[in-house]
């Protein structure tokens, strides 16, 4: 369909899958058309789960622009002990 957005947040994601329900209670779409949605919509799920395993895997910050989460901060465990230990340099 030409005049929908472009979807590239979770946010995006999560919105655009309430309006295909939407459209498939009013009967503007069709039941295959709105399973087709999900399937992609969760194969793009599976891939940032994917990518979020990962980054615990190999002890990364995960940077994924789809979760639009911003700046991330450091797990305030991290901050506490970063507090606590003094290094002399």
């Amino acid at each position: 369909m030409p005049n929908e957005k472009s979807i590239r947040t979770i946010v995006d994601l999560r919105d655009n899958l309430l309006d295909q329900l939407d459209k498939l209670r009013a009967g503007t779409i069709t039941a295959s058309h709105a399973t087709a949605v999900a399937a992609v919509s969760g194969k793009v799920l599976f891939s940032i789960k994917l990518e979020l395993e990962y980054c615990k895997l190999i002890g990364a910050v995960p940077n994924i622009a789809a979760l639009s989460i911003g700046e991330v901060q450091p797990p305030l465990a991290l901050v506490s002990l970063e507090k606590s230990v003094k290094i002399k340099g």
